[in-house]
């Protein structure tokens, strides 16, 4: 717990939130409510926050923990296993984000 925290591999992750939050947004923004624009932007925000995140825990491995794992191991573990349901998740939130805009529309 507490500031330790900040050194997991993991952390890199919650970082990334940040820049993918705010990526999103805008491109929600910017692109409207289209279905596949929304599906599309969800996953290249979530590419930004896998990218951050692997790049933190790689380093975090490597020069903090001393892991001298390979970079394809940490990228099979931290963000490949992930990507199929992320994908998946996106899509889906997609369609969801379009009906809500949609029913909001009517009321």
């Amino acid at each position: 717990g507490g500031a330790a925290v900040l050194l997991s591999p993991s952390f890199g992750f919650v970082i990334g939130f940040i820049p993918a939050a705010t990526l999103l947004s805008y491109l929600s923004q910017k692109h409207g409510m289209s279905w596949k624009r929304q599906s599309l932007d969800l996953i290249v925000s979530s590419l930004v926050f896998y990218l951050m995140g692997f790049i933190y825990m790689v380093l975090i491995l490597r020069l903090y923990l001393g892991d001298t794992s390979s970079v394809l191991k940490y990228l099979r573990s931290g963000v490949l296993m992930f990507l199929p349901l992320d994908g998946l998740k996106a899509f889906l939130a997609g369609i969801i984000a379009r009906r809500l805009n949609y029913s909001s529309q009517k009321v």
